[in-house]
Formats: C-alpha cells, structure tokens, sequence
C-alpha cells in the first residue's frame, strides 16, 4: 500500500495512508489532526480530539475515550509527510492573505478550510477502487489500526504498548 501510494498518490491520499499505517489512527482523529498536535522534535504525534460529521457539517470533540487521548511516535517517512503538508498549509496562508481560514488544520483545502472528514474518507475510497487490480480493498480502518497493530507487534513491541497507542 505505501509503496503504491508512493508512485502513484498524491500529497493528500498520501498524508492519508502514512497517517493510518503509521500510527494507528482512527479517521475521526486523523481529520482532527492540527499544526501544533505535531512535535517534530519529538517526533511525536498528541492526539486530543476528533472531528466527526454533525448535523450542520462537522464538529469536534473529544476522543471515543479517555485513553484514546495519547501520544503517538512517528517514524522519518510520515515525519516528512507531515512535514510537507505543514509547509503547504503555510504556503497556502500567505498565498491567501486575509481570505485564509487560519484554523491549523492539517487537512485543509488551499484557503485554510478544513477538510470534512467525509471528503478525506472518499479521496482514500476512490484511490483504493483506482488500483484494485494491484492491491485487494481495505477499508481505511483495516488498512490503518490493523495494520499499525500488526506491524508494530510483528516488530516486537508489547501488545499492552500497541494498545495504549492505539
């Protein structure tokens, strides 16, 4: 998958599958991810909120649980991805000038609104459905909290460990 979106995806559907494979994260978190959520000295990801569709668009809110408030390593590959997609937002800012909506989100659109977490879910969908006949459909959730889970256990790291960062 990661090396499919390396050749063949673009800077979001990439940002997207680094994000789900990398750590874990469920997409209510991902679409909530903001600028400052995003040690790059620690290389480390703090989960705080969610973001998920309400009645008049999306809203945000806290985590599914408690736990679900953490903070997550982040390896150099996601690290530049996050790295870019920061670099575009503030691109983007200055591009825009006073019509930038300056709300810190990493999924943004290019005046700074951010992303529903609806659109980010379908852009993931139709790249999937693109190259179904390299690679078998995962659901955004299989292909992210499972395979965060199996990678990490499959490199030795503790199952209590793996649970707390997902």
């Amino acid at each position: 998958l990661l090396r499919l979106v390396d050749l063949h995806g673009d800077e979001l559907t990439r940002l997207i599958i680094y994000l789900a494979v990398g750590t874990g994260m469920r997409r209510s978190e991902m679409a909530a991810l903001k600028i400052d959520s995003v040690d790059f000295q620690n290389r480390i990801l703090n989960i705080t909120h969610a973001k998920v569709e309400g009645k008049d668009g999306d809203v945000m809110k806290e985590p599914k649980s408690h736990a679900s408030i953490r903070s997550i390593p982040i390896g150099d590959a996601l690290c530049r991805e996050l790295k870019h997609a920061v670099n575009r937002y503030k691109m983007n800012k200055l591009s825009y000038g006073e019509g930038f909506t300056d709300e810190g989100f990493i999924f943004s659109h290019q005046d700074g609104r951010p992303i529903s977490t609806n659109s980010f879910t379908a852009k993931y969908i139709k790249f999937m459905k693109k190259y179904a006949k390299e690679i078998r459909y995962l659901p955004l959730h299989t292909a992210g909290r499972h395979s965060f889970a199996s990678i990490t256990m499959a490199n030795g790291v503790d199952v209590k460990c793996v649970q707390e960062l997902l």
